[in-house]
């Protein structure tokens, strides 16, 4: 790992429930298994400036071409669970959200239906 990237465990953190990836290098870094309250402090600085988990959304629509998967999405106070299933042109088939008035139940939720609380292969610990 350079001198310039930033291996603080907060931003490992981060990091990997944004891009849900940690090369071998950072895992050692991080060391112990993250904890459900760690993601909640990360995912409360996070939504702060951005409105997508995964990071690779941007904006959401059910008219393009779709994300494969769960996503959360900041809307006002609320967060919003969404649900979408392609079809093999990666057009729409399926979708679904679930409305959420805390971070913790919606990102509970997210974790759970996502990654079963295991983000590339590193187990969270649900505290």
């Amino acid at each position: 790992m350079s001198e310039q990237e930033d291996t603080t465990r907060e931003h490992l953190l981060k990091k990997l429930l944004t891009v849900n990836h940690l090369n071998v290098p950072e895992r050692r870094v991080l060391g112990s298994a993250p904890t459900f309250a760690e993601l909640i402090d990360v995912a409360s600085d996070y939504f702060q400036t951005s409105n997508f988990l995964p990071s690779i959304i941007k904006e959401w629509s059910d008219t393009q071409l779709c994300y494969e998967g769960y996503s959360l999405e900041k809307k006002g106070e609320s967060y919003v669970l969404h649900l979408q299933v392609a079809d093999p042109a990666l057009n729409l088939s399926a979708s679904k959200q679930q409305v959420f008035y805390s971070l913790q139940d919606a990102l509970n939720a997210f974790l759970q239906n996502e990654f079963k609380f295991n983000i590339d292969g590193i187990q969270l610990v649900k505290d």
